[in-house]
C-alpha cells in the first residue's frame, strides 16, 4: 500500500491524513487492513477523513466503506448516483 514512500518518513501521527485515505482507497475491501487501521485512529477520525478524501474512488469501494461506518454512499465526494 506504501511502496511508493519512505515508511522512514512517515510518521502516523503527522502523516495520518495520508495513511488513513491510502489505506481507506487501496483497501481491496479486505476488512483486515480496516482493522489494523481501527486499531490505530480514532473511528471518529477516520469516519471524517473517509467522507471529505478526494482519493477514495469507486461506487463499489464507497458503498463497502458507507455500510463499514454507517453513512450514505451520496456523502462521500466520489460517488456517482447511478453508476
Amino acid at each position: 500500500m506504501f511502496w511508493d514512500v519512505n515508511l522512514d518518513n512517515l510518521s502516523y501521527k503527522d502523516d495520518h491524513y495520508f495513511i488513513i485515505s491510502r489505506v481507506l482507497d487501496r483497501n481491496m475491501m479486505e476488512t483486515k487492513y480496516l482493522e489494523a487501521l481501527e486499531s490505530i485512529y480514532k473511528l471518529k477520525n477516520i469516519k471524517q477523513i473517509a467522507l471529505n478524501s478526494t482519493e477514495i474512488r469507486g461506487n463499489r469501494l464507497i458503498e463497502f466503506l458507507a455500510k463499514r461506518y454507517d453513512f450514505n454512499p451520496k456523502d462521500f465526494k466520489n460517488y456517482i448516483e447511478g453508476a
